[in-house]
């Protein structure tokens, strides 16, 4: 059966199944901005005052690493102040720093433990982390502080998906739906790719269907139907969703990289080198795009260019072991075997944290090679 599940149906924050995430908890509801001075910091200082305002325009420009800089000074003026924490938080979960991020949320709580939105963004960094029993907590937490939140709901559904507790996803997707009436592609895309990844594509059409008929131009509908579609063998209703979805944004990047998939299925390998080549043209930066476009050309022995692509990928999402993976395999394709070890182990650490012992089994027959 082809597999193309790359998807990521909560790419909000990046918490994308390994896009089941939820949003970036800025986006969402947990700006650091504005921030507030402590009541330990009271009339204080204009410094203090002076140096959130000089955090934020980093932030606001982009400059993550330097408002991080900026916000740890002010914490030596306002050691108290759970929200300049939280600040650091979701500016380090911005630049991929998730374990800093992690840290940053966990002392924001033990300053000001009743605050929903900290365990929110705790949740997604430890979700990107790979720690996921340790996200749903956060989530639960959040949760059992606003009943109400969505977004809080989601990032529980994606981390029970990941756990592959199935019942227990799909109950919170059909929650969410009965406690908010109204259109809501976002989780009925979430419904249909936790459909699929049980195997049940023709109820996984069913839904997303129908979704489509409230909302004919919801992107992240059609990407998961083409999915079903295309597991199911149906290849043309497969492609007609994709270019669907290329027609209603020209420049996903997701297309490029599910059509690279289908073309390597179907061994059209200059076809899905073209595909993939777009993919990464539109989305450099995305993980998944770079880790199909190695995947290539490993499976072709360009083994040059799937060396260098995977050791990119370990530098963009440190996390995930699959970058780790095909870079200690390209070495070892290139006899650079003790070269190999070092990546191959730390792939092997992560699959570990992951409680992945598929993976961590993986990795120690390709050391047991060296």
């Amino acid at each position: 059966m082809l597999n193309l599940i790359g998807l990521k149906p909560i790419s909000l924050l990046g918490l994308a199944l390994v896009a089941m995430t939820t949003a970036q908890p800025t986006q969402a509801k947990t700006s650091p901005e504005p921030l507030l001075l402590s009541q330990s910091a009271a009339a204080n200082s204009q410094e203090l005052r002076d140096l959130l305002r000089r955090g934020r325009e980093f932030s606001d420009a982009g400059n993550y690493a330097a408002a991080v800089a900026v916000y740890e000074q002010a914490i030596r003026l306002d050691a108290n102040n759970a929200r300049i924490y939280s600040g650091i938080g979701y500016l380090q979960a911005s630049q991929g720093n998730y374990v800093e991020a992690i840290a940053a949320y966990q002392q924001a709580i033990r300053l000001e433990g009743n605050n929903a939105s900290f365990y929110y963004g705790l949740g997604y960094s430890q979700a990107k982390a790979g720690q996921y029993p340790a996200a749903a907590q956060s989530y639960e937490r959040a949760i059992a502080l606003d009943p109400n939140d969505s977004l809080s709901h989601q990032g529980l559904a994606a981390m029970q998906l990941r756990l592959g507790r199935y019942d227990v996803a799909m109950a919170i997707y059909n929650r969410l739906l009965a406690n908010n009436p109204g259109d809501h592609p976002q989780i009925y895309a979430m419904m249909g790719t936790l459909l699929i990844e049980q195997n049940q594509l023709a109820e996984a059409i069913r839904i997303l269907e129908g979704a489509t008929q409230t909302s004919p131009n919801e992107v992240k509908l059609y990407l998961p139907l083409a999915v079903a579609y295309l597991q199911m063998g149906n290849y043309d209703a497969g492609i007609k969703a994709l270019q669907t979805v290329n027609r209603l944004d020209p420049n996903n990047a997701e297309v490029h990289l599910q059509l690279g998939k289908i073309y390597q299925y179907q061994q059209r390998w200059d076809d899905a080198q073209a595909a993939l080549r777009r993919a990464v043209g539109l989305a450099p930066q995305a993980p998944d795009v770079r880790l199909a476009f190695a995947e290539l050309n490993l499976r072709q022995q360009r083994y040059l260019e799937a060396t260098a692509t995977y050791r990119f990928v370990t530098e963009i999402d440190p996390q995930n072991p699959l970058g780790f993976l095909g870079l200690g395999e390209s070495l070892i394709a290139r006899n650079r075997k003790r070269e190999a070890r070092e990546p191959l182990e730390r792939a092997r650490q992560l699959y570990q944290q992951q409680n992945n012992t598929v993976g961590v089994e993986r990795v120690n027959d390709l050391l047991r090679r060296l």
